[in-house]
């Protein structure tokens, strides 16, 4: 994969200039250096807390919660929180709640209970929001959370809305926010597709790319 990506990027202006650095972190790696990778600036993605704490107005546990007297229900349990969900709405969706609950073999099939640990409260409510009714995607900030858990459920067709806005948003952003989006593409593993796309949305120099605040963190995701 790697291979083709780098075959990729020599064959555009800015996949040359980027291609410097990676042929001098090789070269760094060679020689036995040291190398500062550190992000020169703060970079332009939201602090945690301060994602969280922002995403509560975005989320309504309310418009999604089914009555856990109910034969469907099934209670998802978050940071010792429970959600009460209509089983439907997770089988219909997610391969991996649906092996969950369709077989007596997984305690979650019996139970009807599922435990998500290390997982938090209102980015579950806000996954299953999306599943619930058609959302705006939102923003980078929001849309990195939401790519990675449906990554893990295997949510697919909320995977290629989020592809197809991420699109969208990079042919109209910076180029510190299309790194942004590499960088996700990265880490949710959208494929080559995606990232060949935004990389052809990069139409700065190497000079300008390479003092982007999210530039380093882009490298590092790629090293």
């Amino acid at each position: 994969k790697h291979v083709y990506e780098r075959k990729f990027f020599r064959e555009t202006v800015v996949g040359m200039e980027i291609q410097m650095i990676f042929n001098f972190l090789d070269l760094e790696v060679y020689e036995n250096r040291m190398v500062d990778l550190a992000p020169k600036k703060n970079p332009i993605f939201m602090p945690k807390n301060n994602y969280l704490t922002s995403l509560e107005k975005f989320v309504d546990l309310e418009s999604i919660s089914c009555n856990k007297e109910s034969a469907d229900c099934v209670t998802l349990v978050v940071e010792e929180r429970e959600i009460h969900v209509n089983s439907f709405l997770l089988t219909n969706n997610s391969p991996v709640f649906k092996a969950m609950l369709s077989s007596n073999s997984f305690k979650e099939g019996q139970s009807k209970r599922i435990e998500l640990p290390g997982k938090n409260f209102n980015q579950i409510i806000y996954l299953l929001q999306h599943l619930y009714s058609s959302k705006h995607i939102g923003n980078i900030h929001r849309v990195r959370d939401l790519s990675l858990l449906c990554r893990e459920y295997q949510i697919d067709w909320l995977t290629e809305k989020i592809k197809t806005f991420i699109i969208e948003e990079g042919s109209k952003n910076t180029a510190d926010e299309i790194l942004q989006y590499l960088t996700l593409s990265e880490e949710a593993n959208f494929g080559l597709p995606l990232y060949e796309t935004l990389v052809n949305q990069l139409h700065d120099s190497f000079q300008t790319i390479q003092v982007c605040p999210n530039f380093m963190s882009f490298v590092l995701c790629k090293s």
